[in-house]
């Protein structure tokens, strides 16, 4: 089978924005049926993102990704036709991509091999069993937010966040770890359900990531575990994006 799709100079830009979001933390990208989903190299975040408005249904393999990235981004300013090959006999297929000056072609890798694997939506509900019933909190993040996040994160060498629960309210913070420096990111975030003198260390990647709207953080609670489900939705043009993780919730005297 072989399907062949036209990507506008906006939409390759979207896909080459999408994948550098990943470059850091991620060693291969699999996209299956138009979405990517899957856990980063340390396996503490999973990556959502929806790129059926550029890709419709298709499936994309790409190994080595930080390098196939650079290879990509030659193409940028120009529309690409992207090439899928998937042969019905099990034989290596091939992606290809090309504009008016040249082409480039990968050969669909040996899944066996990659490291970020594609995560069905069953799995992810298994280890996210979020409800609406038991959302902690919910916070809008600017771009200016997020991004000083992401530079605090760096030049403090962590790679949480601490998110505090003072009853009703909320805070997010980040100190170095000999705590001689240290950030106020939040104050006074109210809360759906009220948690006292507790507190948990929420992992940074989603705060790195590139994006145009807002990043909407979502905080739920395990509801068989004393563990916080953390959720960040955002946009690229017209792809949706998620970025889910999990931490314990431990009491301050236990911290």
């Amino acid at each position: 089978m072989e399907l062949t799709q036209s990507l506008s100079v906006e939409g390759f830009n979207e896909f080459i924005r999408c994948l550098t979001n990943l470059k850091e933390v991620c060693n291969d990208a699999d996209i299956r049926g138009g979405i990517l989903r899957q856990r980063i190299n340390n396996h503490t975040s999973v990556f959502e993102v929806d790129l059926r408005a550029i890709f419709d249904e298709s499936n994309i393999a790409l190994t080595n990704l930080k390098q196939k990235l650079e290879l990509l981004k030659t193409f940028q300013g120009q529309e690409v036709q992207v090439t899928i090959n998937e042969p019905e006999d099990g034989t290596p297929g091939f992606y290809n991509f090309q504009d008016t000056y040249s082409s480039i072609k990968f050969i669909t890798p040996t899944m066996d091999f990659m490291d970020n694997k594609f995560m069905t939506e069953e799995e992810l509900e298994s280890i996210f069993p979020a409800d609406e019933d038991h959302l902690i909190l919910e916070k809008d993040l600017s771009q200016i937010l997020t991004d000083r996040i992401r530079i605090i994160c760096h030049q403090f060498s962590i790679e949480t966040i601490l998110a505090e629960f003072n009853g009703e309210t909320a805070s997010l913070s980040a100190a170095t770890p000999s705590k001689d420096q240290s950030a106020n990111f939040a104050r006074d975030i109210m809360m759906n359900q009220e948690i006292n003198e507790s507190s948990t260390n929420v992992s940074n990647v989603a705060f790195s990531m590139d994006h145009e709207t807002d990043i909407k953080y979502s905080m739920f609670k395990d509801p068989n575990q004393n563990v916080a489900l953390n959720k960040f939705s955002t946009t690229i043009g017209d792809i949706d994006i998620n970025v889910y993780s999990r931490s314990q919730i431990v009491t301050n005297d236990e911290g």
